[in-house]
């Protein structure tokens, strides 16, 4: 067999490109699949919301929440479990400013800057939209809520 050193070379380069399209091609195929399989089944909903700056903290049987501007989480400590509350499972709304406790309803409220309010009492929640819907003319965000026996007062 006559082998031509002149064509050995191109020989060469053309199975490393070969073998390297076939690496490529294995990686590609790879990524698409894994991140086929990372999306939430049809009918379910993830958030995609901003946990870092935290706006207010309250704490309540036991358990601490922290509010961000878009959704508030809650620690346990005894189990170490954290919860996400957010529009696409509890709350009506975003733009949080304030949350409290209330230990007599046993009820988290959450005042948004728009006015809105929220009641969350477990798995129920509430809508108190009446400061929002008024015709005040200017600034209608909750700035505090200040809970006592079975009554919240708003600074607005």
């Amino acid at each position: 067999m006559v082998v031509h050193t002149d064509l050995y070379p191109r020989y060469v380069a053309y199975r490393t490109m070969k073998t390297l399209y076939r690496s490529l091609y294995t990686i590609l195929a790879f990524v698409v699949l894994h991140n086929s399989f990372a999306q939430p089944a049809i009918g379910q909903w993830r958030d995609h919301l901003t946990y870092r700056n935290a706006i207010a903290v309250t704490e309540g049987l036991g358990i601490t929440f922290v509010a961000t501007e878009s959704a508030v989480f809650s620690h346990d400590p005894n189990s170490g479990e954290i919860e996400r509350l957010n529009t696409v499972n509890v709350l009506n709304d975003v733009g949080i400013s304030t949350i409290s406790w209330n230990d007599t309803l046993g009820a988290l409220l959450v005042g948004y800057t728009n006015g809105n309010l929220d009641i969350i009492r477990g798995e129920n929640n509430s809508n108190l939209n009446d400061i929002k819907q008024s015709n005040l003319i200017g600034d209608k965000s909750i700035y505090t809520i200040y809970s006592r026996a079975d009554r919240a007062y708003l600074t607005c």
